[in-house]
């Protein structure tokens, strides 16, 4: 069947629009993903269920509003190989799509912002708050820029002491231990360590992603804290270096 790309706009709800991959002869969209081998065996595998048709699933909803369809096709591929799943239309799916894109437009319209979200926007600090950060970072900025020159010289240390500790296996030739002026050497053999990976890949070479999700650990909290400049193209929130400067004081590094 020959496709049509083409985009279009809702007539019910026109802030809602459409890129479709191609229309059919009878005006269902089609949404094509090219994914890769694991994802794709998993779509063939589990189909409806998988995770890329929950994930596709309310983007291909969005198109079959626009374009006034009974249902969608989500064609999935992988080189030559091709699964076409349909997605029936789901009137109750789509009501949340529309109800949610006239907030958002309602938003962008009146040039209020919608409610924060902790877990998904961006934390700027403010008043009092901005006082405190601003004195945090100045002290973390440099402290980092103090254990980075440590930590330059600990690897100038550590080089040096790989290769005292060669002159000591040398001087001990076949001797497995070794003591003189306070300082003991030992040589040992210890167990390599089990690589799991390779073993994995040999007693079962082509695992699902949901077959290995049984055996994912509980999740972690983890933080990472990035240092920009004043000339980073990520930055999102100007700062001024010079202010930082001053509140750090005459021992600031950067």
């Amino acid at each position: 069947m020959m496709l049509l790309p083409i985009c279009a706009e809702s007539s019910a709800e026109p802030i809602l629009r459409a890129s479709f991959d191609g229309l059919t002869d009878d005006g269902r969209p089609v949404e094509l993903k090219a994914l890769t081998e694991d994802n794709f065996r998993e779509a063939v595998a589990m189909e409806g269920e998988s995770m890329l048709y929950r994930r596709y699933y309310p983007q291909v909803q969005a198109q079959i509003f626009v374009a006034e369809a009974d249902q969608g096709v989500l064609s999935l591929h992988y080189g030559e190989e091709f699964l076409d799943l349909p997605v029936p239309r789901d009137d109750r799916c789509i009501e949340q799509i529309v109800t949610r894109a006239q907030q958002f437009w309602e938003c962008m319209r009146t040039g209020k912002e919608p409610p924060i979200d902790p877990a998904r926007d961006l934390y700027v600090p403010s008043g009092s708050d901005q006082e405190t950060w601003l004195r945090l970072a100045a002290e973390y900025r440099q402290l980092n820029e103090k254990l980075s020159g440590y930590a330059s010289e600990a690897k100038g240390i550590e080089k040096k002491l790989a290769t005292l500790e060669k002159e000591f296996l040398t001087l001990m030739g076949e001797f497995t231990l070794a003591e003189s002026s306070g300082v003991r050497v030992s040589r040992f053999l210890q167990q390599g360590a089990i690589d799991y990976k390779a073993a994995l890949k040999a007693l079962k070479p082509d695992p699902l992603d949901s077959e290995l999700e049984a055996y994912r650990r509980k999740a972690a909290e983890r933080v990472r804290i990035t240092l920009r400049g004043e000339e980073d193209q990520r930055i999102e929130v100007p700062f001024e270096p010079d202010l930082l400067n001053k509140v750090a004081g005459s021992d600031f590094w950067f």
